[in-house]
């Protein structure tokens, strides 16, 4: 499994060691559950193109990171305990997570460990300690906030004699082209005092559901001292591959903590809400996996594909959808049957079509996708400088289809970058969302 971890090992973005010092305490507005917009900040210089983006210098795929759930990761309900038995000597633990959106981050080193942990990546770590899982289309993260306290029976009163503030830090690296991923937690005191001083750490995986199967574990017990020592833990999970097949899957971690002067230990699941999903249903591709709940964007360079360009610019000002504008915005979706695609291009290119010398007919949207000519329903559009007299100019509205005629070479280019740098690498598979950008 060496090799399996290690092209996973350069996956991650950022190390926790860069997160802001904040003081113990402060407390950070919880992020609304739901899909963040992503709005492009800056237009093109031309009329009503203010929802394509000038950023960057070419084509690139990406995916908002997006918050699951408000509260999916958190397995131990506030202000609920698991706890311990009571030994002998009246000493038991409890295990809380706290009630607060935590941004007390610590530098966490991630160091204690038999392996190269991953570092977590900022766009998890800006969110604080919330408890809410974020997703990009590859990695899974969430970063809550837990008590271990150590009780005893003094004088037949129940006291406090120990505590540990910690964090949990849970990420999830998925790769495309392999049907391994791993799932990383990381358990980083921020306060201990009494007899929480020195806590012993282990962890186990858990698959929580479908079909992972356990490839290997590194987590070795550790014994947390001081504020700054850590305790982490890698499991490698496999999908099980089958042939044109795919399969959804979700782990966790079992996390048991242990007082130095106890003899029971007390245990939680700790969640990260990021389903995994697996498959090998892509022609020419190797099996892999993603996390489908985040929502790719494809982004093309405008200066590569000038006329592919204007006419996805015109058509999606004219009310189609595919382009992330804010609120009742609406996606593309992958349709992989050869057959309906064919018809999608029949209907809104015909050969009736004249197509002039160095031209092509394109359509949008897509005839890889759900939303196309014939599959989507609707009357065609298209615009005056688009060539084609059979079609009427003006239409607007989400309904319907857009044909043009382009440059030959743009539109054959910027089609297959479809295939080569969306739905293949992103797996897209039939019914997927995603959405369409350009950069200036």
């Amino acid at each position: 499994m060496a090799h399996q971890k290690q092209r996973f090992r350069r996956a991650a973005v950022t190390a926790l060691s860069t997160l802001m010092a904040a003081s113990l305490g402060m407390l950070v507005a919880q992020p609304a559950a739901g899909v963040p917009r992503d709005v492009p900040d800056l237009p093109l210089t031309q009329v009503d193109t203010s929802w394509v983006s000038s950023a960057g210098e070419g084509w690139q795929v990406s995916s908002e990171p997006t918050p699951i759930d408000a509260n999916a990761a958190r397995t131990l309900a506030e202000d609920d305990e698991e706890c311990s038995a009571v030994a002998d000597d009246g000493t038991w633990t409890c295990l809380r997570t706290l009630d607060q959106d935590l941004k007390e981050l610590p530098s966490l080193k991630s160091g204690v460990a038999d392996f190269d942990p991953y570092p977590i990546p900022e766009w998890c770590t800006e969110h604080g300690a919330s408890g809410v899982t974020y997703v990009t289309r590859h990695n899974g993260c969430v970063i809550s906030s837990h008590v271990f306290t150590v009780y005893q029976i003094r004088d037949g009163v129940s006291t406090v004699v120990g505590l540990m503030n910690f964090l949990v830090a849970d990420y999830i690296v998925t790769s495309p082209d392999s049907n391994f991923w791993q799932h990383q937690v990381t358990v980083a005191p921020s306060i201990m005092t009494g007899e929480a001083v020195g806590v012993e750490v282990a962890g186990v995986p858990v698959c929580a559901s479908g079909p992972c199967v356990e490839e290997d574990v590194d987590f070795v017990p550790e014994a947390l001292t001081a504020v700054g020592d850590e305790a982490s833990g890698l499991a490698t999970w496999q999908w099980p591959v089958v042939a044109g097949g795919q399969g959804t899957s979700n782990t966790s971690w079992t996390l048991s903590f242990r007082a130095p002067t106890s003899q029971e230990w007390v245990s939680g699941q700790f969640d990260n809400a990021a389903d995994i999903r697996c498959d090998s249903e892509l022609i020419n591709r190797v099996a892999g996996c993603v996390i489908p709940f985040a929502t790719p964007t494809m982004t093309w360079a405008y200066w590569e594909f000038p006329d592919y360009g204007d006419h996805l610019i015109d058509a999606i000002n004219s009310g189609l959808p595919g382009a992330n504008l804010g609120d009742g915005s609406q996606p593309l979706h992958r349709l992989m049957d050869d057959a309906l695609q064919q018809a999608n291009r029949d209907r809104a290119c015909p050969d009736a079509y004249t197509r002039p010398a160095g031209k092509s007919c394109d359509e949008y949207p897509f005839a890889s996708t759900y939303e196309g000519a014939s599959t989507g329903g609707g009357t065609g559009r298209t615009f005056d400088w688009c060539g084609i007299p059979q079609l009427p100019t003006g239409v607007t509205g989400s309904s319907g289809y857009s044909s043009c005629m382009i440059d030959a070479t743009n539109n054959s280019g910027a089609g297959s970058q479809l295939e080569t740098r969306l739905y293949g690498p992103e797996r897209v598979l039939d019914g997927d969302a995603f959405w369409v950008n350009f950069s200036g």
